[in-house]
């Protein structure tokens, strides 16, 4: 099989999991909702998950749709496309080795809980690996890259005081029963691990880049 074929067999894998896990989950959400609909919405858009799995769907839709825009051609960068590879990789190593087994999971839920924790990721990181173009990234990308997941724990912080319920995606991130240094101190040892997977991925990146220089000469 040609290697545009598999890729292109990949990408098409990648793209029905990832949607079909995306919206599964905001019907199951909706249906176990203990909020209001439009609270229990707000909710879904508030969890990393969520939000790096739209990032990776959006990646793998635009590979395979042509389209010319400006969100389409951002999300063809190699620093784009590197970086959600670091985001959806975060997902996948706290979900297992902090998060799994906190809450019990059944039917539909569980296989959701697996597409989106552990399939996606592992798909898209071996996509990445394989036919993504590493070039041109920088060891300067990755401060760059941390601005995303640094926003995002200020604005679900913000969020979380806003809320009347107190509501906040993830355990580590309760500040209102944890208090704000021990979530300060998750938050650092989290974007120290956003860093350490960014460089991770850069150095992969350069390694790769100077292998098919060689292989070319």
């Amino acid at each position: 099989m040609h290697i545009s074929s598999r890729k292109k067999i990949l990408l098409f894998i990648i793209t029905i999991l990832v949607w079909f896990s995306l919206i599964a989950q905001f019907v199951l959400i909706i249906q176990n909702r203990v909020a209001s609909i439009p609270e229990t919405i707000l909710r879904y858009f508030c969890y990393f998950t969520i939000l790096s799995n739209i990032l990776v769907a959006l990646t793998v839709t635009y590979q395979l749709i042509p389209a010319h825009h400006k969100m389409a051609i951002h999300f063809r960068k190699q620093s784009s496309m590197a970086a959600v590879a670091v985001y959806i990789m975060v997902v996948c190593i706290v979900y297992n080795f902090v998060l799994r087994g906190l809450v019990e999971m059944k039917g539909l839920q569980s296989l959701v809980d697996e597409l989106l924790h552990v399939v996606t990721p592992l798909l898209y990181c071996t996509f990445w690996l394989l036919y993504i173009p590493k070039d041109k990234l920088h060891w300067k990308n990755a401060f760059a890259w941390i601005l995303y997941p640094l926003t995002y724990l200020l604005v679900v912080l913000g969020v979380g005081e806003a809320f009347a319920s107190r509501f906040y995606p993830y355990p580590f991130l309760d500040a209102y029963n944890h208090g704000y240094p021990k979530v300060g101190v998750a938050t650092v040892v989290i974007l120290f691990l956003f860093l350490v997977l960014s460089f991770t991925i850069i150095a992969l990146a350069k390694y790769f880049s100077r292998k098919k220089i060689k292989k070319a000469n």
